[in-house]
């Protein structure tokens, strides 16, 4: 699961039983900021609630982001875990952990276009596995002595293991030429027929190895996890006003992530490419789009 990116839309928001007692304390930071700097994500408490799953790791790794104006990047092992100007990013980020030794970055810089007299406040990455505290860094604009900006720092921790391996670990290094973009852009189409076709067997394939990426992450039952997505998908699928957006070649963007071997396609920051055409009540279902070179094939990951 993904609750970063701040406005990115995600069209499943799958999160175990047992983690519900962790995010309720996110859920109730969140709702205590300011309504101006929340991410956009108002049916994440009715997902929560809906959700059927059970057997969560009892590892709970998450982040608390925040930024009163500043730019806070947060990465975890190559994936861009948090990027927030102006607000708060608070979620699980299970799902770029690995086993063993892990990297994770943050750096806090001034605003875009910001002036000296626009930095007040406070910006922190707060990183945590359970209530144990992995990683924190914070800038207050009255501190003494002043904390010039940007300020960065890293850090390589431990995480044991819990999550076995993921497959885009072992997967090859991308070079993003004009033959690879391509071989994406076709493979992009073949997931959005999938999507609009109603094709249940196909979308359980598509999404298979994510969903056992996920199950990792979660510490389910790889099978448990694999029937209640089936579930999910052909809920999904059943809705009578359900159809896809086209894919737009022209507008798509690739960015190599995760020591280049994963790749983002989206039509820049919060525009997704799989989307469902809004429904009479404007409901939308976004699909994130993390590809690897799985046997040749071009996978979703995550």
């Amino acid at each position: 699961m993904q609750w970063n990116h701040s406005t990115r839309r995600t069209g499943i928001v799958r999160v175990t039983a047992g983690c519900l007692a962790v995010l309720a304390t996110l859920v109730v930071l969140a709702n205590a900021a300011p309504k101006s700097t929340l991410a956009k994500k108002p049916n994440f408490a009715k997902k929560l609630a809906k959700d059927r799953r059970a057997q969560m790791t009892d590892v709970f790794y998450t982040q608390d982001v925040r930024s009163f104006s500043q730019i806070v990047t947060v990465t975890l092992n190559g994936w861009p875990v948090a990027d927030v100007v102006g607000g708060q990013d608070a979620g699980l980020i299970n799902y770029a952990v690995i086993d063993g030794a892990n990297h994770l970055a943050a750096t806090i810089a001034a605003p875009p276009g910001g002036k000296k007299t626009d930095l007040v406040g406070t910006a922190m990455v707060l990183i945590q596995k359970d209530d144990a505290t992995v990683f924190a860094l914070k800038w207050k604009a009255d501190a003494t002595p002043p904390q010039p900006l940007p300020i960065h720092k890293e850090l390589t921790f431990e995480s044991g293991t819990h999550f076995g391996p993921r497959v885009w670990q072992s997967a090859p290094q991308i070079t993003l030429d004009a033959a690879t973009k391509q071989a994406i852009r076709a493979q992009v189409h073949r997931f959005r027929d999938t999507l609009d076709a109603k094709d249940l067997d196909g979308m359980v394939r598509m999404f298979a190895v994510r969903d056992r990426e996920d199950a990792l992450s979660h510490g389910e039952a790889p099978q448990q996890n694999a029937i209640a997505a089936r579930e999910d998908y052909q809920e999904m699928l059943s809705r009578p006003h359900w159809r896809m957006e086209p894919v737009h070649d022209d507008h798509l963007q690739f960015h190599l992530i995760a020591d280049k071997r994963v790749v983002l396609v989206d039509y820049g920051p919060d525009n997704g490419v799989l989307e469902t055409v809004p429904d009479p009540s404007g409901d939308v279902n976004g699909f994130h789009l993390y590809l690897s070179l799985v046997n040749g094939q071009w996978t979703i990951v995550r």
